[in-house]
């Protein structure tokens, strides 16, 4: 390995290292297995660098890849900036992503260094046009709402949000993963922590409702045994087993157990609709909190109590089908989501103003190809950012500020207003 990356210094030294090559060595220097390449100040130009000694390969890569980049900054800082500060904010957001296009023209040599008053004059000529086109996003919105609306049938949204979730194979059925991808899109929970934290807040705002539901007659007899008697459906179930004894006898005294504890043992034939709903709850926590812990046999048949209590307390309550069905999905999810928020947290997620950044100072500290396209592949690879433009493009059909207007406005705007047509 010593003797590769040596070799790989002493190509790049010479100005032959392989544009493939490059990642290698600047993940080497980001571990501290290398040292950092040598940079001294200049004053003139925006601030630039010495670069390494003939960075041929790295100038025309940079170079090959300004008709991806260039749009990128210029759009991305607008529509950073409209979100940050609205229209003002985007034509502040457009003029910092010309800046750092400049830049990078001035390193490949196709423009000429320009002096800081330069600089100001031209950002100062770039900040109307960005917020003219933010102004076009705003007037296009409504007459875009149609194609906002194709886009959200068009089974994009699921798909990046399956991708940034990645639920593992075998691990739910394809019934349960689209139910949890389609609830993640729509209710917009994105794989983040934030997006995790939202989630439990609005489990918990939705048990609170159903609690002040069922506390309005908190004290309406539910007949318990029926509802337990759900344990005998499994029964069914596992009676083609390998070893349905073991199963049923298991079932059989869980069943037993519960009446024994709700019923039997307090000499009362139901549970008041409050006591049913703590049940309830009880069983979904002990399930998720010992899950792996207790025998499959024991969780279904717990799933199976709460199921037929929820049941009972709809009849009690029809109000709360609705509620009820909704903490479901969002139960179900809490799980799925939580595992992809822990695989994402190794993950390096950059988020798109700090990506913006990064390439600027890849270009004043004179490393910028692999550097610029490993930053912008690390944003738009980010399950957060994947799962945000999933739940955006949802949203496309109903928002006036949509994506989908923007991705149509800006460029046709800029042409206009520039005359790049």
């Amino acid at each position: 390995m010593a003797d590769q990356l040596a070799l790989l210094l002493e190509a790049e030294k010479r100005g032959i290292l392989p544009p493939d090559k490059q990642p290698l060595l600047i993940e080497a220097r980001k571990r501290g297995i290398i040292p950092n390449l040598e940079v001294k100040p200049q004053i003139h130009g925006r601030g630039a660098m010495d670069y390494p000694e003939n960075p041929m390969s790295t100038r025309e890569s940079i170079a090959g890849g300004m008709k991806y980049l260039e749009p990128a900054l210029e759009y991305g800082g607008a529509a950073v900036g409209a979100g940050l500060g609205g229209v003002v904010g985007a034509g502040a957001g457009y003029a910092g992503g010309r800046q750092v296009v400049h830049a990078l023209r001035e390193y490949t040599g196709e423009e000429k260094p320009a002096t800081l008053g330069e600089s100001a004059i031209q950002a100062a000529k770039d900040a109307p046009v960005g917020a003219a086109m933010e102004l076009g996003g705003i007037a296009l919105g409504k007459g875009i709402k149609a194609v906002g609306k194709a886009i959200s049938k068009s089974g994009i949204p699921e798909k990046l949000m399956e991708s940034a979730m990645k639920i593992p194979p075998r691990s739910v059925d394809n019934a349960t993963r689209k139910q949890l991808i389609k609830t993640a899109v729509e209710d917009g929970y994105r794989v983040t922590q934030k997006g995790l934290d939202k989630l439990k807040g609005d489990i918990d705002t939705i048990n609170k409702e159903i609690a002040s539901v069922v506390d309005k007659g908190k004290d309406i007899p539910i007949d318990y045994e029926t509802a337990v008697s759900k344990i005998d459906e499994l029964k069914e179930f596992y009676k083609d087993a390998p070893n349905p004894k073991q199963y049923i006898d298991e079932l059989e005294s869980l069943k037993q157990s519960t009446l024994a504890a709700k019923l039997t043992d307090k000499g009362r034939d139901f549970v008041p609709a409050a006591e049913a709903q703590r049940i309830k709850q009880t069983v979904y926590r002990l399930n998720k909190k010992h899950y792996g812990e207790m025998k499959t046999a024991e969780i279904e048949g717990n799933k199976a109590i709460a199921r037929g209590v929820k049941e009972k307390l709809v009849e009690a309550f029809p109000e709360l089908k609705e509620l009820n069905a909704k903490d479901s999905e969002w139960l179900n999810l809490e799980e799925v989501l939580g595992r992809a928020v822990n695989r994402s947290r190794n993950y390096d997620i950059i988020k798109l103003g700090d990506a913006v950044f990064a390439t600027t100072g890849a270009v004043l500290g004179g490393k910028v190809g692999a550097v610029a396209a490993m930053t912008f592949k690390d944003f738009v690879e980010a399950p957060g950012v994947k799962s945000a433009l999933a739940i955006a493009l949802r949203k496309a059909g109903s928002s006036e500020r949509a994506i989908t207007s923007r991705l149509i406005a800006y460029p046709t705007v800029k042409r206009g207003v520039t005359g790049e047509w």
